[in-house]
């Protein structure tokens, strides 16, 4: 089980890694009308951010694995007992279009436990997300009874059907008395978590999936956070796979959560 010592370090590392992007930004964003520039410092950004949390994780945790996204995957990490899972940027186009929807991603996988530690950083929101019991301490949402249940999802990759959805939710959710459904587009798969996390949406759900470091640390905060997060059927992710693509991804808390997996469940039956 990941001590004290793996919360804290993983807290202060992604906190201090959104701090020193933010000062990059601050310094060195170009014109976000010249592509071409644009493309080079979202590049220069991954990569600055990516040496110095490994940098960090590499002198304090010597004998551990690293999967991130931005360095060459070493698939001895398969038989280390434990592998930090990292996403320098998240939402790599937020940050370099000077948005605040992005995030910093470290998480720790431990053989037979699974994900044990973890923080995700959305430091443009002064919003740190983390399994650091003195971190920022996430509070999910309840039933609403006089608003429209909210979904957040993908900014850039929508849902198929996305009325059929709202639809199909709405009819699930109709015995609850919920008035309707709203989705709300976020970039970042942190920055969406986030939004879970503080209650200014009810549920996440992405049904085309993404990476492990895209879903490794949003998942650890928000099971810290008693919420369910698990493929569109319900069942369990795992990580630190040698094919780290990941399938769909809900992140939503009980109330919701079963009602949203039998209406992905039946869309893919129609599909």
């Amino acid at each position: 089980m990941a001590a004290q010592r793996d919360h804290e370090r993983a807290y202060a590392i992604a906190v201090e890694a959104g701090r020193r992007l933010l000062q990059l930004r601050d310094a060195q964003l170009p014109d976000v009308n010249d592509a071409e520039a644009v493309n080079r410092f979202a590049k220069l950004a991954d990569r600055t951010s990516d040496d110095w949390i490994l940098s960090r994780l590499r002198q304090e945790f010597p004998d551990d694995a690293i999967l991130s996204e931005e360095t060459d995957d070493n698939l001895l990490r398969l038989q280390a007992e434990r592998c930090w899972i990292v996403d320098p940027v998240d939402g790599t186009w937020e940050y370099s279009h000077n948005r605040s929807d992005f995030a910093v991603h470290i998480a720790l996988w431990e053989r037979g436990l699974g994900l044990t530690a973890g923080t995700v950083a959305v430091p443009a929101n002064g919003e740190h997300w983390s399994t650091h019991e003195r971190g920022t301490r996430p509070r999910p949402s309840s039933l609403p009874a006089d608003r429209n249940v909210r979904i957040v999802v993908s900014r850039t990759r929508p849902l198929r059907d996305e009325a059929g959805f709202v639809r199909s939710l709405a009819d699930e959710l109709s015995p609850m008395q919920v008035p309707g459904v709203t989705l709300v587009r976020v970039g970042s798969v942190g920055a969406k978590v986030g939004e879970v996390l503080a209650g200014r949406v009810d549920a996440y759900v992405s049904e085309t999936g993404f990476y492990e470091w895209d879903g490794a640390a949003p998942a650890a905060v928000a099971a810290h956070a008693g919420l369910t997060v698990s493929q569109l059927d319900g069942s369990p992710h795992t990580y630190n796979n040698a094919n780290v693509k990941m399938p769909g991804y809900v992140v939503a808390p009980s109330w919701l959560a079963p009602h949203l997996h039998r209406v992905l469940v039946a869309r893919r039956t129609d599909n």
